[in-house]
């Protein structure tokens, strides 16, 4: 009995894995809807960070009005919660593109309907790259929709 309490012990513990926390990464987001607009913002190892909102359109009008940018460091608290998410969402083990179709197919007048979201993940010698749209027929992990939620909600904070 106490061989097969430790096997099921064993067997919950490879199956839970090992979640650590990144200590020191970087980390780049994009949201984007294609030749239309796009949110980005890129976090370093050291905190600094960049925020860029880009409209292709009113590039297209006038080029001086198609750019924002703004730049600063996030607090610790923000950076150890984006860790958090991050090691929550496991993003270093999913795939590398969910839901994503071929640009030159997409109908230009669904072109807001067609956001999709990038992610660039740094960590020593571990980098992965994940893009995305939401398509309701993919299971998405909980953490994963939180780090979304979280990093929009900081790019409208401090841009």
């Amino acid at each position: 009995m106490r061989l097969f309490i430790i096997s099921i012990l064993f067997a919950v513990f490879l199956f839970a894995g090992c979640q650590t926390n990144p200590k020191a990464f970087s980390l780049g987001f994009t949201i984007e809807s294609v030749n239309v607009y796009s949110l980005s913002v890129e976090i370093d190892k050291d905190r600094n960070y960049r925020i860029r909102q880009q409209s292709m359109l009113a590039g297209n009008i006038d080029p001086n009005e198609n750019d924002n940018t703004s730049l600063g460091i996030i607090s610790e608290e923000d950076y150890a919660k984006l860790s958090e998410l991050i090691a929550g969402s496991r993003v270093l083990k999913m795939k590398n593109n969910y839901g994503i179709i071929d640009v030159d197919s997409i109908n230009p007048d669904e072109a807001f309907s067609e956001i999709s979201y990038h992610f660039i993940f740094r960590e020593g010698r571990k980098n992965k790259h994940v893009a995305f749209r939401l398509v309701p027929s993919e299971k998405y992990p909980e953490k994963l929709i939180e780090l979304i939620f979280f990093l929009s909600d900081f790019i409208s904070t401090n841009l």
